[in-house]
């Protein structure tokens, strides 16, 4: 589907251990599919804080400065 609007940026993490690791990688998968740029960074860890306390920084550092 053609939409001529700006497209947003999507930044994804989870830990390889996260019962979701594997739907995340087939959503990261169908969102570059329909032309989205889709930053993904699966790193070692669950669904915890553990892993969130490593992962949010990473997210807050993708984001625009402006």
């Amino acid at each position: 589907v053609y939409c001529d609007r700006p497209r947003p940026r999507v930044f994804m993490a989870w830990g390889s251990s996260d019962p979701l690791a594997p739907p995340n990688r087939e959503l990261a998968t169908r969102l570059r599919d329909t032309g989205i740029d889709v930053e993904t960074r699966e790193m070692e860890g669950g669904h915890d804080w553990d892993f969130w306390n490593v992962a949010l920084p990473q997210a807050l550092d993708w984001l625009p400065r402006s």
